[in-house]
């Protein structure tokens, strides 16, 4: 319905001046729109995807430093195709790719092929020495497999299987540091993990990645267009974060028993000089912390808990929470699809709405508990900024809505914002809220966070401290990113390869302190690997359009849930008009005879792999590649 026409008389006469000035501002705006558009970045839509499954199993061929126990034995072999001076891997890949199926409509097909730099070096008895031949056959393989390639120039902190990592790890200066000294080896999914640091770019493992990265280019490059045409991207590192003690388990938010990196004495150092070029002179410091700190070099990372430790000053404290924001979060179903697809939580302070959060997380752990729901995407997750509330204790009201309509009252807590001194805090007024009355049948929920009645300290100086250690990781990739685009690489487009801390509700982005490392960076564009609904849902354009990303390369990729061709056919489609440049899957690299796959990695696409919906998600893309 149309609003009712006004009065004649308060129209203008359409030749007063008015009616000028408006025609000339509705020119002016006209000619911004063209100009925007001229300026516009090209729309992503138009490319091409290329799928680039990164392929495992290829050690033997290419590496050939012997057989490891944990492969089945007809991995163990090293194909006839690998061998003599031109021997490769790229029989392996074009037989593997061959099974898969051919380009399709908007899709190319290639691959990832993955270089652990460490693997590819060995020390002498007194000097590291790339191993030569083996990275002639990386570029053998590029050059005759004759496919597009993402080349993975990988170096985490998973274990590679090389006896350069056990002497790298016996220095100190390699490694990330907690407040107690050099964390010690850790494991993830039955992986090792070495800690090595993004505290410190001069350290020797650093020197030696580049030395490996710099021999693989050399040979690269005097290959030619043979090798170099097939080069599509090159993704740097592979994922880089901080670290903390207890990798597999301790991932999540934490009132006690927390620990991080980086408190290396050259990280402090560090930490020193950022707040000298943030703050400028320590009185500013002074003012915005409320403290008196001498200098800069007074200030110590905070490292103590407060619960349990002992201060020499408040700024010493740090937890989860004490950066200033506690999550509400949890999950809830329904047994009704449709109810389900609605479904919201709305948060309450002092009984008055604070926060609104749409029920569609993946939630793995939930999924593996309850087998019999229809979705694993049930997870929710709201943030509070609690020191804007003031000091005192708070009523938390978590709500079940849909179609904004309330449902029911899921949980009550209250949380504490304590002041520096730990005085007893006082309860803050509250509204009260209305009966919401019993929840629909069927409806199962729990509310993870927060703990009833949570201490919440505040220390601002823990919000530089993550600042400083975000800074640290987007530096590390960013300068090896610089250092590969020296050479003739430089001409191949990199990407990251970074994880997404927001796809689990559960977990602390600080912990891992990535968010620097997701936005633009000179030369580097995004990559990030998607698993679970962050591989089909809205949080990846969300985030494209947060930092300005306008092509992206999807690092990793699996659903975590089986999808049909058509459905998986839709999700392509949404990352390549999206900007997506290529999307990475595990799957297994297979010699012509070979009947099992590695068991190893259970995120593989692979027809013999029930993990996840693997295997249907296998079939569901070959569909999409051999339509006939």
């Amino acid at each position: 319905m149309s609003p009712a026409t006004p009065p004649s008389a308060s129209l203008p006469d359409r030749r007063s001046p008015v009616w000028g000035h408006v025609l000339a501002l509705a020119v002016l705006c006209l000619l911004v729109i063209v100009f925007a558009w001229k300026l516009r970045p090209a729309l992503p839509s138009s490319s091409r995807l290329l799928l680039s499954p990164l392929l495992g199993n290829m050690e033997a061929c290419l590496v050939q430093d012997g057989l490891r126990e944990d492969f089945p034995k007809e991995f163990q072999q090293i194909p006839a195709s690998c061998l003599g001076p031109q021997g490769s891997a790229a029989e392996m890949v074009k037989a593997t790719l061959q099974r898969l199926g051919r380009p399709q409509g908007e899709l190319d097909l290639g691959y990832t092929l993955s270089v652990p730099l460490l693997r590819y070096v060995q020390w002498n008895g007194q000097a590291w020495e790339v191993r030569g031949e083996a990275l002639d056959r990386v570029v053998r393989t590029v050059a005759q497999a004759h496919r597009p390639v993402v080349l993975y120039l990988f170096a985490t902190h998973f274990e590679v299987h090389s006896k350069a990592e056990e002497r790298l790890a016996a220095d100190p200066a390699n490694l990330a540091w907690t407040p107690k000294g050099p964390l010690p080896l850790d494991s993830y999914l039955g992986a090792r993990i070495f800690p090595w640091s993004v505290a410190r770019q001069d350290n020797e493992v650093t020197r030696v990645r580049k030395l490996v990265v710099d021999a693989l280019a050399e040979r690269m490059c005097a290959a030619g267009d043979a090798a170099m045409h097939q080069l599509r991207a090159l993704t740097v590192l592979g994922e880089t974060h901080q670290l903390f003690p207890g990798f597999e388990a301790g991932m999540g938010f934490a009132a006690e028993g927390y620990a991080v990196t980086d408190y290396s004495p050259a990280s402090v150092a560090g930490f020193h000089a950022f707040l000298r070029q943030r703050y400028g002179d320590i009185a500013r410091l002074n003012a915005h912390l409320k403290s008196g700190f001498a200098s800069f070099d007074a200030v110590e990372p905070p490292s103590r808990n407060i619960r349990s430790e002992p201060l020499q000053n408040f700024f010493q404290h740090i937890d989860s929470y004490a950066a200033g924001t506690v999550p509400v979060s949890g999950w809830v179903h329904s047994p009704d699809a449709k109810l389900q697809k609605q479904l919201a939580v709305a948060v309450f302070v002092d009984g008055r709405p604070y926060s609104h959060a749409p029920v569609h997380m993946h939630r793995q752990d939930v999924a593996q508990a309850k087998p019999g729901f229809l979705t694993p995407d049930v997870g929710w997750r709201a943030d509070i900024r609690y020191p804007a509330l003031g000091e005192g204790l708070h009523r938390i009201d978590v709500v079940l809505q849909a179609g904004g309509r309330s449902l029911g009252l899921l949980a009550t807590r209250q949380i504490a914002v304590m002041d520096r001194n730990q005085g007893e805090p006082r309860p803050h007024a509250a509204e009260a809220l209305p009966d919401f009355g019993k929840l629909p049948d069927g409806v199962e929920f729990w509310v993870d966070s927060p703990q009833d009645r949570l201490a919440l300290f505040y220390n601002p100086l823990v919000t530089d401290w993550n600042d400083f250690r975000e800074q640290q990781v987007a530096d590390y990739i960013q300068g090896f990113s610089e250092h590969i685009g020296h050479g003739c690489l430089g001409r191949v487009p990199r990407f990251a390869h970074q994880l997404n801390p927001h796809a689990n509700p559960s977990w602390d982005a600080n912990r891992y302190a990535v968010e620097r490392s997701l936005q633009r960076m000179p030369g580097l564009s995004l990559g990030v690997s998607l698993y679970g609904e962050d591989t089909y849902g809205p949080l990846v354009g969300q985030m494209l359009r947060r930092y300005g990303h306008t092509a992206y390369g999807v690092t990793e990729f699996h659903p975590l849930v089986a999808l049909s061709p058509q459905r998986l056919e839709k999700v392509l489609t949404m990352h390549r008009r999206q900007g997506a440049r290529f999307l990475s899957f595990f799957m297994e690299a297979r010699p012509e005879d070979a009947t099992g796959t590695q068991s190893s990695n259970e995120f593989s696409f692979d027809a013999d792999n029930t993990a996840h919906g693997s295997d249907a998600l296998y079939h569901s893309l070959r569909q999409l590649l051999q339509p006939h």
